[in-house]
């Protein structure tokens, strides 16, 4: 739904840009069109978040808009609550986990959903090309003995893996605390270099990390499978 903001749909009053109850009418506020999800918490965008905070104020603001609280209300303040309680929830969805947090920061600086796409890390690029061969080997292989070998192989393949993977998250949280640094010190708003520059480092991480996650997803599905062809020999 669609309303000029500034004033109460419903009394005409002025509202401020984040209130979502009229001090006038009490009647409930669409969230202004365009709100981003901190913006919906009223949170800066940050990314080093207290999650009971986060908890607290999404409880908050479900209580005003649920639709549960508005059954007696016209037909107009019902969807509003509808259409804030869905945004709420989605923003909360996102800003819960540190992952998606940081995804929906990269899109909010960049302005593109599909900006984060799996990359190779270049310094691995010979080792990943090895373990493609050993998981290409492995499917098309029906030798008994070669394929035990090879899931030798592959189970220490995903154990490197997923230790890269701990050490790029370690590397992205620290980047999380440069991030809100910045945002203290106010130096977001005049140091565009800095910010691009985070914003890059981070997105090559979220990048890298999505490659390493396909990877071992592949590995456990192709063991899973294995294992459970010879459960069924036996």
């Amino acid at each position: 739904m669609s309303m000029v903001r500034g004033t109460c749909w419903n009394c005409q009053s002025k509202i401020g840009d984040r209130e979502t109850i009229c001090k006038t009418c009490s009647k409930i506020q669409p969230f202004a069109e365009g709100i981003n999800y901190f913006e919906c918490m009223g949170l800066e965008r940050r990314l080093q978040l207290d999650l009971r905070k986060l908890e607290r104020l999404f409880y908050e603001l479900s209580r005003q808009f649920h639709p549960d609280f508005h059954h007696g209300k016209d037909e107009t303040e019902k969807n509003i609550s509808l259409e804030n309680s869905a945004l709420l929830n989605k923003a909360y969805r996102t800003l819960q986990d540190p992952f998606s947090r940081v995804e929906y920061l990269v899109f909010l600086e960049e302005g593109n959903k599909d900006s984060i796409t799996a990359k190779i890390p270049q310094e691995f690029l010979e080792e990943i090309f090895e373990l493609q061969e050993t998981l290409e080997e492995f499917r098309s292989t029906e030798n008994l003995k070669v394929r035990e070998k090879l899931e030798g192989k592959l189970q220490e393949a995903q154990r490197m893996l997923e230790s890269r993977l701990l050490d790029m998250e370690k590397r992205l949280f620290d980047l999380f605390g440069r991030w809100d640094g910045m945002i203290d010190s106010k130096d977001w708003l005049t140091g565009s270099r800095d910010r691009k520059l985070s914003i890059h480092q981070m997105k090559e991480i979220l990048s890298y990390r999505t490659y390493y996650t396909n990877m071992i997803q592949d590995i456990q599905h192709l063991l899973q499978g294995n294992k459970e062809r010879r459960q069924i020999r036996h």
